[in-house]
């Protein structure tokens, strides 16, 4: 990727640097101006492909009927970002963490109506699971330490002592997981609660570096949040039992609490690949799971 100089060389020069770094930018990768493999197969996708991007783009858009004067959280799975709109304006926006190829975040329709401070995590059936008969296997001290607990199917604990784990398998396990609220609980400090059929949800993490990379296909299907308590603190502001302040030592108090909306949130997570930003730039991304997620439009060869 050069220009040519008076002499007709190659020369990548200041502006043509310059334009590779928007090209990065207006495509989610590291504006670094130079021409590494990422860029080069952004740069070698076809028109007739973006096109139908923006084109798939636009049905979705259509497809959601929103009202502009009503606040809603909106996820684009295929940005890895969330933003809070107040009468058509963002006010809040942030990077999520979305589902792994192996187990990708659904897009759906919902409205938020409680938010759990200091939340429990009952695991759910299948990889959750899986992963924590791993580590009992690996360690029979680990559900004392990650605070989890077992129960019958009255739900009452079970002294896990008396489990003969090697033998346990995702099939065969008779009881339910529970960890309970605190600093190694993978929901965080907040929860996002609101119908679907997945079971999905929105909540914070502990695991805060996870924001610092590009690729953030890392759950198990939920979406966690940057900046939990930032968004729990706009939800609330109509709230007046629950300022940010009585917030803060709610959660430093470390019980579990549930506080109900007064007014439910619209949220829509949607795999936009294509969009225009505050600045009217187009703004394009790659599907996140090109193998499960069909394309709205016909996939007409290229």
């Amino acid at each position: 990727m050069t220009s040519a100089g008076a002499g007709g060389e190659a020369v990548f020069d200041q502006a043509l640097e310059a334009g590779l770094k928007r090209f990065q930018r207006r495509h989610g990768l590291a504006a670094s101006g130079v021409l590494d493999g990422e860029t080069a197969a952004a740069i070698n996708v076809p028109a007739s492909r973006r096109l139908r991007q923006i084109k798939e783009s636009l049905a979705r858009v259509r497809a959601l009927s929103q009202d502009q004067a009503k606040s809603f959280i909106l996820v684009n799975i295929a940005d890895q970002r969330l933003s809070l709109f107040e009468n058509g304006r963002s006010v809040v926006r942030m990077k999520v963490i979305i589902g792994r190829p192996a187990n990708p975040t659904p897009t759906l329709d919902s409205k938020i109506e409680r938010i759990v401070i200091n939340p429990v995590w009952n695991l759910p059936a299948g990889p959750a699971v899986e992963q924590v008969l791993a580590a009992i296997r690996a360690d029979p001290g680990y559900l004392d330490s990650a605070n989890i607990q077992v129960l019958n199917s009255a739900d009452g604990e079970t002294n896990p002592r008396l489990i003969d784990w090697p033998t346990v398998s995702t099939e065969t396990l008779r009881y339910r997981l529970r960890q309970q609220s605190g600093p190694a609980n993978p929901l965080g400090r907040i929860e996002f609660v609101f119908a679907n059929k997945h079971g999905v949800h929105l909540h914070d993490t502990p695991n805060k570096t996870l924001f610092d990379d590009r690729d953030r296909r890392k759950s198990l299907g939920c979406v966690r949040l940057e900046r939990a308590t930032d968004l729990a603190g706009v939800l609330l502001r109509a709230h007046s039992k629950w300022p940010r302040s009585r917030m803060a030592e709610a959660i430093t108090a470390g019980a579990t609490r549930t506080i109900w909306l007064d007014e439910p949130v619209d949220i829509h997570i949607v795999d936009w690949p294509a969009w225009s930003d505050s600045e009217g730039r187009l703004q394009i991304r790659d599907d996140p799971y090109p193998l499960i997620s069909p394309p709205l439009l016909p996939n007409h060869a290229e």
